[in-house]
C-alpha cells in the first residue's frame, strides 16, 4: 500500500510549482483495489484517513508558508513606518521637554511601563503621561528648565559672589573657561539642591 496521495490526472506526480498555483486539486487518495479493501478492516480504513489528513496538513503548511513569504514585505514596511513614527514622536517630545533630555533613558523606562499598563493609550497620551510620571517620581517641576539667572532665579548663597572688585569673585586665567565651568557647576548644584528639598 502507498503512503502518499496521488494526483488523479497526468503522470501521477505534480510539481510544487503546479500545486502551488492551483487552488484545489483533484487528488486520488485510494485506488479501486484499495477501495475494495477499505471496509474489510479498521487498519485499511485508518491508512486511507491518514493519507487524507497528511495531504491536508501538507497543503495547509504550504499555503501558510506562501502567505508568510508574500506578506513579509508588507509587514516589514508597516513595522518600519511604526518605528520611524515612534522615533519622531519621542524626538518631538524631548524637544518640547528639554528638562527631560538628560534622563531620556529613565523617560523611556517610564514610557514602557505605562504602555504595558495602558495598551489602549495613543502615542501622544502615552508621552504626556510619561512626562508627568517622570517628573512626579523625580520630584521635578516642568518649569525647572525655564529658570534663568536673568529671569528671577535666586543666586545660591553657598556659592562665591560674582562681581568685579569686591573680593568675592572668582579668578580665571585668560581663556581657561574656568569661571564658566564653576558657574555651570554652581547652577547644577543649586538646581539639584532646590529639587531635593521638595
Amino acid at each position: 500500500e502507498e503512503s502518499g496521495a496521488k494526483p488523479k490526472e497526468g503522470d501521477g506526480k505534480a510539481s510544487d510549482k503546479e500545486s502551488a498555483g492551483k487552488k484545489s486539486e483533484s487528488v486520488e487518495f485510494v485506488t479501486e483495489k484499495e477501495l475494495e479493501n477499505v471496509l474489510e478492516s479498521a487498519d485499511s480504513f485508518n491508512i486511507i484517513l491518514n493519507k487524507v489528513a497528511n495531504a491536508a496538513a501538507l497543503a495547509g503548511e504550504q499555503r501558510g508558508y506562501e502567505r508568510a513569504v508574500r506578506d513579509t514585505p508588507k509587514l516589514v514596511s508597516k513595522l518600519t513606518g511604526e518605528q520611524i513614527t515612534a522615533r519622531d514622536t519621542a524626538r518631538d517630545f524631548l524637544d518640547a521637554n528639554p528638562d527631560l533630555k538628560p534622563i531620556r533613558s529613565f523617560v523611556g523606562m517610564i514610557t514602557n511601563e505605562l504602555q504595558a499598563q495602558h495598551p489602549d493609550w495613543d502615542t501622544k497620551t502615552l508621552f504626556e503621561k510619561a512626562g508627568e510620571e517622570t517628573r512626579k517620581r523625580l520630584s521635578l517641576s516642568k518649569d525647572a528648565s525655564k529658570l534663568n539667572k536673568d529671569e528671577g532665579a535666586e543666586e545660591d548663597p553657598s556659592l562665591p559672589k560674582r562681581g568685579a572688585g569686591g573680593g568675592g569673585g572668582t579668578r580665571s586665567t585668560k581663556g581657561s573657561g574656568l569661571t564658566e565651568l564653576r558657574k555651570d557647576i554652581g547652577d547644577l548644584v543649586g538646581y539639584a539642591e532646590g529639587s531635593s528639598n521638595r
